[in-house]
């Protein structure tokens, strides 16, 4: 093996790298619920706009007016929903992919230290959380992608020094895999129903 001479003084790269990957799953996470606040607290009015719209739209088809203009209002609100709902996914699918590394940094540490019996739960997670239609992001693909690139990055460090901080942090890393449960369940609640329409 490789020295590990850019390892983190008495630390590893195990260490650095959870770190890095503690910060940003934490961000994703708040981003995510800052955005999904926003996209919540404006139904309320893009529900009283689009009643309104539709309710002048019926009246001047049903009087044989011209109701272009409601139309085109019709189309902006929509657009407007698009592009708030695409938001939330956007926000949804960040999330996703930092929980999908942190996934993917404990399955390499697990292979390094040999621990047995780990990679096959860690990809059975990672496997439900492709199971969203409505999602673009896929988690296996990144999920391979990740390992390889922190296995190379592990290897080249200090085996014993990676594996010895990787055994006292194990239950912090597992606990950390509930975010990807907490992106599923975002997912699925907050998938924007009726999106090309007049209300979410």
């Amino acid at each position: 093996m490789a020295g590990c001479s850019t390892d983190n003084g008495d630390g590893s790269r195990f260490e650095a790298l959870m770190t890095a990957s503690k910060q940003e799953r934490e961000k994703a996470s708040q981003d995510l619920q800052k955005i999904s606040k926003s996209f919540s607290d404006g139904k309320t009015s893009r529900e009283n706009m689009s009643e309104q719209v539709l309710t002048q739209l019926e009246v001047k088809v049903s009087n044989g007016e011209d109701a272009s203009a409601e139309r085109q209002q019709i189309q902006e609100l929509a657009e407007q929903i698009k592009r708030e709902s695409d938001a939330v996914l956007s926000a949804v699918d960040n999330l996703f992919n930092e929980s999908v590394k942190a996934l993917a940094l404990a399955s390499a540490a697990y292979d390094l230290c040999g621990i047995e019996g780990e990679r096959a739960n860690l990809v059975a997670i990672v496997r439900k959380m492709d199971n969203h239609p409505d999602r673009k992001y896929n988690a296996e693909d990144a999920y391979w992608k990740f390992k390889w690139e922190f296995q190379n990055e592990l290897k080249e460090g200090d085996v014993e020094t990676e594996c010895k901080y990787f055994l006292s942090q194990k239950d912090e890393l597992e606990a950390s895999f509930e975010l990807a449960f907490q992106a599923m369940s975002y997912s699925k609640n907050l998938h924007p129903q009726g999106a090309d329409t007049v209300t979410p």
